[in-house]
């Protein structure tokens, strides 16, 4: 049983780590925006996450939020760095 877990476990990294790779060359090929990460708050379903090319994250950066709402907020406060 602990392999099945262990093995998902693992799958979701990957996928994770595949979907930030793919945002970051999207970005780097614009030139212009950066990568947000934001992490599910949902702890009965740990598996989701957000990965985009946003224009509030300066270029050559990933910022990772905590939640939808942390990233709202800081937009709401002005983005600050």
């Amino acid at each position: 049983m602990g392999d099945i877990i262990t093995d998902a476990i693992n799958q979701v990294l990957r996928t994770r780590h595949a979907l930030i790779e793919q945002a970051c060359e999207v970005a780097i090929q614009g030139g212009k925006d950066g990568v947000v990460v934001i992490e599910s708050p949902d702890l009965f379903n740990p598996t989701m996450f957000y990965v985009a090319v946003r224009p509030e994250v300066p270029y050559g950066h990933l910022f990772t939020f905590p939640s939808m709402d942390a990233f709202e907020h800081w937009i709401g406060n002005g983005m600050p760095q």
